[in-house]
């Protein structure tokens, strides 16, 4: 994967017309299979991969030439947070609390009713179900994986497992109108409520 990396800095593989369009983000900050990111470390390319048992992740900063590559024989490993961790390291920063891990709070199940339901990603094809079983709030993203939410307030859940956190949209008169999905690696998918 290194060698790979390398060879993306060159022509070697693709042509630099061929490059800069797979590095360049279409939708929701995504090229060609690849999610872009500007962080404060500089421009961050990367992709991620997972069958059940493995994940994996090539995480590289372009504009100081960092190439992180993150190998887990555990399927839920926080590959993004390893990853981030590491870049901290390498600039000289603190890692200590960084992504802090939610501390789960116990609320009324029946909060969980207004927020099921379908939601609609406002760009990109992304459909997600909210649905309520005994007493937990589970996130469907269709055609992928469903997971449980744990509550970090009444409004703001997150994944045990996975990365992000999700936050559920209300209008003035408290009416759920949608979520936000916020990724670690900087990255918020924004959805309508549309059932």
């Amino acid at each position: 994967m290194y060698q790979w990396d390398r060879a993306l800095y060159t022509e070697k593989l693709l042509s630099q017309k061929a490059l800069d369009q797979i590095f360049t983000p279409y939708k929701n900050s995504y090229g060609y299979g690849w999610q872009i990111n500007q962080t404060p470390e500089g421009k961050v390319i990367s992709h991620s991969g997972e069958n059940p048992g493995i994940r994996a992740l090539i995480f590289r900063n372009v504009d100081h030439d960092l190439c992180i590559i993150v190998l887990s024989n555990f399927q839920h490993t926080n590959v993004f947070k390893i990853a981030q961790n590491l870049q901290h390291i390498v600039f000289g920063q603190c890692v200590a609390n960084i992504h802090k891990k939610p501390m789960e709070i116990v609320v009324d199940p029946k909060i969980y009713d207004q927020y099921v339901g379908q939601y609609k990603a406002q760009k990109g094809d992304f459909n997600f179900i909210i649905t309520k079983e005994k007493n937990r709030l589970f996130i469907d993203i269709v055609g992928y994986e469903k997971y449980a939410l744990y509550p970090e307030s009444t409004e703001k859940f997150f994944l045990k497992y996975e990365d992000g956190t999700i936050t559920f949209v209300k209008d003035a008169k408290g009416i759920t109108t949608g979520l936000i999905i916020h990724q670690l690696e900087g990255h918020d998918i924004v959805t309508e409520k549309v059932k």
